[in-house]
């Protein structure tokens, strides 16, 4: 899919692939449309609530699928800093 963006691989040390075997996992991501790029671009420079989020999501997939629900992986807890032994 053609873009009007520079391409970022250079400045990543990440050449060019052609894809000619079809949806590969090895190929890092998918090539999305448009849309989709827009609402991501549109939400980066936001602070969001992760686990809101992430039920949203959850209820669109559903929804686009047709499926009842939808589970992701839920996020990482945040890491508890170490406690500190006691002396």
């Amino acid at each position: 899919m053609p873009s009007n963006r520079p391409d970022i691989r250079p400045q990543l040390g990440l050449r060019r692939i052609i894809n000619v075997s079809g949806t590969m996992t090895s190929l890092g991501s998918s090539i999305v449309v448009p849309e989709a790029v827009q609402t991501v671009d549109g939400i980066l420079s936001e602070f969001v609530e992760i686990n809101e989020l992430h039920r949203r999501a959850c209820a669109t997939i559903a929804n686009a699928t047709g499926a009842e629900a939808a589970v992701s992986p839920p996020p990482a807890p945040p890491e508890s800093p170490s406690p500190l032994p006691l002396a």
